[in-house]
């Protein structure tokens, strides 16, 4: 995506069971959502050199706040969350790294969609370093 990294870090495939959606039937019942993030950095992190969990991105912690933030609260709108699980990252992450996020709801409530529906939040600008 970008030409100006020296890395990129990713989780893929985070399966939470939220309440998400506008009709009736979906406001009742959790529903599956996979949630795929990644953080791309100018330069490589610290880590890279010092096997040093402190001195990169810890996901564990970024899929606990995801986790949190999510279980508590009904989503109307895919972009409203994925715009959501984007700023609790900012705020446990570094500046000057970039982030995007996807969500997927593999099984809407409408039998002519297959693969499920998605949306991505991928701002325009890169932080500046």
């Amino acid at each position: 995506m970008f030409t100006n990294t020296e890395g990129v870090l990713s989780v893929t495939g985070l399966r939470l069971n939220l309440i998400v959606g506008c009709l009736a039937e979906e406001k009742l019942c959790r529903q599956p959502v996979d949630i795929d993030f990644s953080f791309f950095f100018h330069a490589a992190p610290k880590g890279c050199a010092s096997d040093q969990l402190d001195e990169t991105i810890c996901y564990a912690r970024c899929i606990a706040v995801i986790r949190e933030m999510t279980q508590k609260r009904h989503f109307y709108l895919l972009e409203h969350l994925v715009f959501a699980i984007h700023t609790a990252l900012s705020d446990v992450v570094p500046e000057d790294v970039y982030i995007q996020v996807r969500v997927t709801k593999p099984h809407p409530p409408l039998p002519e969609v297959n693969g499920g529906v998605s949306f991505t939040y991928c701002p325009r600008a890169f932080p500046h370093a």
